[in-house]
């Protein structure tokens, strides 16, 4: 069977028997509110719970979307969706995601979601969600200062970042090896400061 996602290495000549699919993308909704939807979906290879079936058997598929503040990056608002479930009451469990509004996504967010949906209190697979969408948001802090200062370096205002947006182009020197090129490109950009090169 072909490999549907490209961010993988080809699949090996071995029976699949489950995949597990993790996207989050992330909107400028303004410049302060940031749009995150989030879905993970579990898949049984097609024929391995029901002989014949040649479509895969999704037992699992969740669907997030929190609205973010920026840069303070508290949740302003949160909708969960169960759309493949196994069990009957397991939608009944969506509303208490409201929980999320008013938590804080830059400060102890992991540890806030396990306490306030592990185990019972929550759907393993939407609290897994969550914790995959936590670093896509302090990611978008980045993209959010390139955009503003983009913006500032297009309408003729000054950035008020140290350095200037139309220092963002990839420095002229040729990578050692193919895997340092993102490195060596997000060094040169104007979003480096002394305290950012822990990995988020």
């Amino acid at each position: 069977m072909s490999n549907p996602n490209p961010i993988l290495p080809p699949d090996p000549d071995l029976p699949l028997i489950h995949t597990r699919n993790y996207e989050v993308r992330a909107f400028k909704m303004s410049d302060s509110e940031i749009m995150l939807r989030g879905a993970v979906r579990d898949d049984k290879a097609p024929g391995l719970y029901v002989d014949g079936d040649p479509e895969p058997l999704t037992i699992h598929h969740m669907v997030v979307e929190l609205r973010v503040s920026y840069p303070t990056f508290e949740i302003l608002d949160a909708t969960t969706e169960l759309k493949e479930f196994p069990h009957h009451e397991c939608p009944g469990i969506a509303p208490h995601y409201r929980k999320l509004v008013g938590l804080s996504i830059a400060r102890g967010f992991t540890h806030k979601v396990r306490e306030l949906f592990g185990g019972p209190r929550g759907c393993t697979h939407t609290t897994a969600l969550l914790q995959a969408m936590g670093p896509v948001a302090i990611q978008c802090g980045w993209s959010m200062r390139v955009m503003a200062m983009k913006e500032a370096a297009d309408s003729g205002h000054p950035s008020s970042h140290p350095r200037r947006a139309n220092e963002l182009s990839p420095p002229t020197s040729t990578p050692a090896t193919s895997g340092t090129r993102t490195a060596i490109r997000f060094a040169s950009s104007a979003l480096v400061e002394p305290s950012a090169h822990r990995c988020r």
